[in-house]
Formats: C-alpha cells, structure tokens, sequence
C-alpha cells in the first residue's frame, strides 16, 4: 500500500461532475500538529468544490465540512474479509469433484454392458481423479474452523475408501487371456457400479463448509457494520475515509472503502446507500458530452447446480455513439467468482444464443436509450424490466433508461427457465 501522505481523497464536483483527486498534502495545511483544510476549487471548472447529499440531494461545498470532520479509514476487514484457507480450498475440491463426476456417471452398469473394454479402460483414470479428490478433502478436513464437522467427513472418506477399493477390485478381477472381469465381478457390474454413491454425502459435507466460510464472512462484516459506536475502535487516521454533515438535512455521510453511508439519528446506524461510482455517476450532470453509466451483471446459470456470477461494466457514452453490447463482451467481464472463467468459456457455450450485438445503448442529449437488436427468432428477447416486455418487438425504435431499471436476457428460449443475464442500472 501507498504511505499515508500519498493517498488521495477522491472528490466529485457536483458543478460539472469531474472526479478530482487530491492528496492529503494538497487539502491540508498542517500546523502544530493539526490539519487546516485548503480552499480547494475544482481543476477542471475551478468552481467552489461541492457535493451532493445522498439524503435530502442538496448540494454543498465540501470545505466547511472538510474543516470540521476529521478522516478516517476503517480496516481493510470492513469490505476486504480476512482471507482464509477456504478460499482456495472450496473451489478447488468442487473443480476436483467435477473431474471425478464427469468419468463416474459415465461407468455405469449400462456402460458396462455395452462396452466393457471402454469400462475398463476408464478405471485407472477414475482411480487416479478420486485419490486427488481425497487428499484435498483430507486438507479441508485439517483446517480448524470445519473440525465441527468431523463425523461428516468421516462418513464422505468411509465413501470414498469404498470406490477407491471398488477401482482396485475391478482391476484386479482382469483376467490376463480375456482382458475382461472374471465372472463374480461381471455379475456385481451389471447389477450395481458404486462410483456415484458418495454424491449426497460430498454435497452435504460442501455445503456445511461453505456455509462455516459464509458465516465467518458475515460474523467479521457485522462485528464492524452496525454502527459507528462499533466501527470507531477499529479505524485510524487516513483520508481514504471521510466523514461530512448535510448543512441542510444535518445527515451524517460517511465514505468507507468506496462505499457512501448516512447514519440514522435515532438508531445511530450506518445504512449503506451506494457504490461510490455510483455515486459520482449520479451526481454527474446530464448535459456534458460524454455520459458515465455503470451496470451491475449478474448472470444466473443452472447446470449440475446453480452458478450465479457478479461482475460490473462502466460505460463512457460519447453523444450519438451507439455502445454495442453482446456475447463476448458479457463473457469478458471480471467477474468475482472464479468459476466463471471455466463455465462462461465451456465448449458447451452457455451464452450461445445471446448475439454479439444484442441490444445498444446511446446517449441522447440528457436521454440514455436502450435498442434491442432487430427481432431474429433463433436469438433470445432483450426484457426491460420485466421477462414479458421484449423490446425487440414492442419498442423497436429504443426505449428510455435511467437508474434502477433492469435489463434481463434469457439464455435459452424456454419460459421461466433458470438460466439467465440480468443487468441493473446503477
């Protein structure tokens, strides 16, 4: 991290809604061991420094406000939990599971009737995939936080022995002249193949871990969350976190790790108001050239369970420019969970039916309008805030947008299908 004298206050002009940036240095003129705030303008206007509240939208200058409420940063646990090996370790056994899953529904006892030779030669892969999956397992099972979990993990290894003897069984009932199985095991195959019976115990032991990891998260954001009685003991000095007071409405707005707050007068609680971003893009007025619009993706797929992955997307609208967004682009996003890399790029593409240029969106004058592509019946609809509203047919032409509207794709062309892209208009 940067030293404390280089980080910067990032403050919106609520004039013109350019983003200044200064540094401690260049807002506070330190003397005696105390800080005056500067009479600051902004550089891209040079009018008084002002912003908006996020309570009564009045706007004021920030400088008497700079003045008297000093800045501070709370710890990085407010947004940032402290990591943990479950991090790593969950996703990790959930890929290794995966592997193991694709092969053991495949050896079935139908497999096996109709081609033992492929069966058989599909074993020792199985084997190899299993015993990676349980030393992983056997690496969870150490960490101290899922110890309470002890008798579940016992019952999923019992599981797992079993199909790991199962693997050595079968090859060693190989007869060396017919390369098939001898005659008892062939009677066991055909009856029943155990490699898929661990599967409710493994789902069981999962989701306990993942929701011990949930819980920690939760507990760690909440020790810090309620209120500022709460937050004070764990912050220092710093101006990445600043405090100001509506001179109008008297709220109390804070700004911690990018994220606007105000705090209830009776209850003494912070509420969580926006993203900073956007904040800033609201504030920004309509009438400039260019237009920042920020979307929230999210996009609900269900395959062998329901994956649902969060990724942001800025847009710099220029006048009359169309913004063309697509399949690639939705694809393309950093999204946080890091499964999306594998399931968004699958040879089995999920976003197949969604087309490179979907829908568009443009800046007109103080209007943001939606386009959805020309109506094509192989391709899914473009819903406006509702899965019974497809632009493509009822406004061809493009409709209005503004913060909190929605913006839904199917992925599949079947009605109520989980499968899914939902974009929010921040």
């Amino acid at each position: 991290m940067m030293g404390q004298s280089k980080i910067e206050f990032i403050l919106t002009c609520a004039f013109c809604g350019e983003m200044n940036e200064f540094t401690k240095e260049e807002l506070y003129e330190s003397e005696k061991e105390t800080d005056t705030f500067k009479e600051k303008y902004c550089l891209e206007c040079n009018e008084p420094l002002t912003m908006i509240c996020p309570s009564c939208l009045n706007i004021f200058e920030v400088e008497d406000n700079f003045r008297t409420n000093n800045f501070f940063q709370v710890l990085p646990t407010f947004w940032n939990p402290t990591p943990s090996p479950l991090d790593e370790l969950i996703p990790n056994i959930l890929k290794s599971w995966n592997i193991y899953e694709e092969q053991a529904k495949y050896l079935t006892s139908e497999t096996f009737r109709l081609s033992q030779k492929e069966f058989l030669e599909a074993i020792p892969n199985l084997l190899s995939d299993i015993k990676v999956l349980k030393q992983e397992l056997i690496s969870l099972a150490k960490i101290s936080e899922v110890s309470p979990l002890e008798k579940d993990f016992k019952k999923l290894e019992k599981g797992i022995q079993k199909c790991t003897e199962e693997c050595a069984s079968i090859l060693a009932s190989i007869e060396d002249v017919s390369k098939a199985v001898n005659e008892k095991k062939e009677k066991q195959l055909k009856k029943h193949v155990p490699f898929m019976d661990i599967l409710p115990n493994f789902q069981e032991y999962i989701e306990q871990v993942k929701k011990i990891r949930e819980k920690e998260i939760e507990d760690e954001i909440n020790s810090l969350k309620p209120g500022y009685e709460k937050v004070k003991n764990n912050i220092k000095q710093d101006p990445t976190f600043y405090r100001n007071i509506c001179p109008i409405c008297q709220k109390m707005i804070f700004t911690i790790n990018h994220q606007v707050y105000t705090m209830g007068k009776s209850d003494e609680k912070l509420s969580h108001i926006r993203n900073l971003a956007e904040y800033y893009q609201q504030s920004q007025p309509k009438s400039t050239f260019t237009r920042t619009l920020m979307l929230n993706i999210k996009i609900h797929i269900e395959k062998d369970q329901l994956y649902e992955f969060h990724g942001d997307l800025a847009l710099v609208l220029h006048e009359n420019e169309n913004q063309v967004i697509g399949r690639d682009l939705l694809r393309e996003i950093e999204y946080i969970e890091p499964e999306s890399e594998e399931i968004l790029f699958d040879e089995n593409d999920p976003l197949a039916r969604v087309s490179n240029s979907q829908f568009s969106i443009q800046k007109k004058g103080d209007q943001i309008i939606l386009t959805g592509m020309k109506f094509d019946d192989r391709r899914v609809g473009v819903f406006f805030n509702s899965m019974k509203h497809d632009i493509r047919k009822e406004n061809p032409d493009g409709i209005q947008i503004n913060s909190g509207d929605q913006i839904f794709i199917p992925l599949i062309q079947e009605k109520d299908n989980p499968n899914y892209i939902e974009i929010s208009i921040l």
